[in-house]
């Protein structure tokens, strides 16, 4: 039976939806509360708008005594992504039939879009606060180890670790394939690497829940200034900026690279405990150091000395040491491990493009809006069929992610 412009519209629908179900699986999705500057008709790739997240959970206290604490709303900004593609569609397609066409040509459309939207997940996520196990920067994390003491860490930092919230990871292809080898060989059966190879996840590995192999692992590409040397200037400094002097004179700082600071995290949400391991801040704009070395770091999460979101016992020392994960001017793979309630899509409303001289039909996977247009260019007599996508990504908890550093790679 020949297809019609409706069938047409809805299968391609259809097949979105199920792409996204597979390379959407490592991330949650949340109800969204957008800020009144969005305006759906006019919002382009690129832009940023903010949206606003329930409050974290005041710390507990022991005692009679209440101290009642203010809470505080937390607003997160997000770069709007939209991908889209289009194809034409011969009069023979037109005469396969419903499965025909899902099979041959819109899953072939599909994960190619899939594909990008991922990637894109990924590099907005480096660009986002995160925490970082500095003691693997520049080594293959194929070794459970790596992975059981950062999943331990990000326990301590009230990581959900139960039900459909078990820590997962994401990672890089060769890397989960190396670590699968190590620990059948030592542990567990070869059905372990098959799994590794043919599904391209393994379940309960290495004391993380889920870990997911994707040939989409992010790179980072630090500047020149990570280099040893660079100092705070001036005591009591806190926010979101760090003014710093004793860098190299002219060098560069990229948007994404991670530093730590004399100070250890604390965990938010119990009594502020000081952890064992060091606070990591990361860089939300690139820097240039001027001739003199004076420089100022614009990073996140914010250096926070109070109140409910307080993320550090004390503020940095006057001459304090940054000090740069990884080399400077040297690429990273960036592996992940994560709470799927960390980070999520952000579904952004599709207009329906009334009017526009073909059948639309909308759709969604969880929040992310899915549209497709098919139409017909009569100047041309050809038919068409365009899709969309219509996303951002939202870090809700920073600490719950945690970037794991891979090898150098060629840059």
């Amino acid at each position: 039976m020949a297809l019609n412009a409706f069938a047409i519209s809805s299968l391609a629908v259809k097949g979105m939806e199920m792409g996204f179900k597979g390379a959407s699986e490592f991330l949650s999705t949340i109800p969204t509360r957008y800020a009144k500057n969005y305006n759906m008709r006019n919002t382009d790739t690129g832009q940023t708008i903010e949206i606003v997240l329930p409050p974290r959970p005041n710390p507990w206290i022991e005692g009679r005594a209440v101290d009642t604490q203010g809470t505080d709303e937390e607003r997160v900004s997000l770069t709007v992504r939209q991908f889209n593609t289009s194809r034409m569609i011969s009069d023979a397609e037109l005469q396969v039939s419903d499965k025909e066409f899902m099979e041959d040509y819109v899953k072939i459309d599909i994960n190619g879009g899939v594909r990008q939207a991922e990637t894109q997940c990924l590099i907005d996520i480096l660009s986002n606060p995160a925490m970082a196990n500095t003691g693997s920067v520049g080594q293959r994390p194929a070794s459970s180890q790596v992975w059981q003491e950062t999943a331990a860490m990000a326990r301590q930092m009230l990581v959900p670790n139960s039900g459909k919230d078990r820590i997962c990871a994401l990672l890089d292809e060769i890397t989960m394939a190396k670590l699968a080898n190590n620990e059948a060989t030592l542990f567990r059966p070869a059905t372990l690497v098959d799994s590794a190879a043919l599904e391209g996840r393994v379940q309960e590995l290495a004391g993380v829940a889920k870990m997911y192999g994707s040939p989409n692992i992010a790179t980072h590409t630090n500047g020149s200034g990570n280099t040893t040397g660079v100092l705070v200037n001036g005591a009591g400094q806190s926010g979101n900026s760090l003014v710093c002097d004793a860098a190299t004179f002219s060098s560069t700082f990229t948007e994404g690279s991670q530093f730590i600071l004399e100070l250890n995290a604390l965990d938010p949400e119990k009594t502020q405990i000081v952890q064992t391991f060091p606070q990591v801040f990361t860089l939300t704009q690139d820097a240039v150091a001027d001739g003199a070395g004076n420089v100022t770091l614009v990073f996140a999460p914010a250096i926070i000395v109070s109140g409910s979101l307080k993320n550090v016992e004390t503020a940095p020392a006057n001459n304090g040491t940054v000090v740069f994960l990884g080399n400077l001017n040297k690429k990273y793979r960036q592996n992940i491990l994560y709470s799927p309630e960390s980070c999520a899509f952000v579904g952004l409303p599709l207009p329906a493009l009334e009017g526009q001289g073909g059948v639309v039909k909308l759709g969604t996977y969880n929040s992310v809006p899915i549209r497709a247009v098919h139409y017909t260019n009569y100047d041309e007599g050809l038919n068409k069929l365009r899709y969309d996508i219509f996303f951002g990504i939202a870090v809700k908890r920073w600490e719950w992610i945690w970037r794991i550093w891979d090898l150098e790679v060629a840059a």
